[in-house]
């Protein structure tokens, strides 16, 4: 199977989280098997080119298996299926997109926060990263205050459940008329989110936000401890 002029790893039966190189006339690249997002099925995502004289220098594969691909004209590609590499790179400097290939080979994922929505945009965007809960629910919710027009389509302050009689969000720094909110986040709207609560809290306030506009939420990386 060719895409374009790369030649995509043909074996489908693989375990997520499988790395594949593939070695050809054109150059070398390096393809996950990995899930988008997790309304799609996984499949073969394309991680890094390398010219020849960029590729590699040296590999530490574990438990590789090498497949040829041929053609009318010869040999097409050659493609190590491997659990896990680590690459000595000719060029010792790495950009994001590297580090990001060497966690996810090594059996990491990806790192800090993450929360993905079921129109497919992933908080942060891919390449950058939250350290904190924080952080992540509250830029996911400004998503929905630019995209949704969430603060529009529900009432201020804004109770759920699981905050009872507090405010989640508010126009104000407040829980209550005479409480301040704890950490409180200020919205790309200037309302205000409380963010002072665990994590299985934060969780499930934030499927009751993606809830009011239509959409469901999933959410990776630290969140997942």
């Amino acid at each position: 199977m060719v895409g374009g002029r790369h030649s995509v790893p043909e074996d489908q039966s693989v375990s997520e989280g499988t790395i594949a190189l593939v070695i050809q006339q054109s150059g070398q690249y390096l393809w996950e098997f990995e899930t988008p997002a997790p309304w799609e099925e996984a499949e073969w995502v394309l991680k890094k080119e390398y010219d020849h004289t960029e590729a590699p220098s040296s590999l530490d594969l574990q438990q590789a298996q090498i497949k040829q691909q041929v053609n009318d004209e010869g040999l097409e590609a050659v493609t190590l299926y491997v659990d896990k590499i680590r690459a000595s790179m000719t060029d010792e400097t790495n950009d994001s997109g590297d580090d990001q290939i060497k966690e996810r080979a090594n059996g990491g994922r990806r790192r800090g926060y993450l929360i993905r929505f079921s129109d497919e945009t992933e908080i942060p965007d891919r390449g950058e990263s939250h350290s904190s809960q924080k952080e992540n629910m509250g830029k996911a919710v400004d998503y929905l205050i630019e995209e949704y027009n969430l603060t529009s389509v529900i009432d201020i302050p804004y109770r759920d459940g699981s905050t009872g009689r507090t405010s989640l969000i508010n126009d104000e720094p407040k829980i209550t008329d005479d409480q301040e909110m704890q950490e409180p986040y200020e919205l790309v709207d200037e309302n205000y989110l409380q963010t002072l609560m665990g994590g299985t809290e934060k969780k499930h306030c934030m499927k009751e936000l993606a809830h009011e506009v239509d959409l469901e939420v999933w959410f990776g990386g630290d969140w997942t401890d």
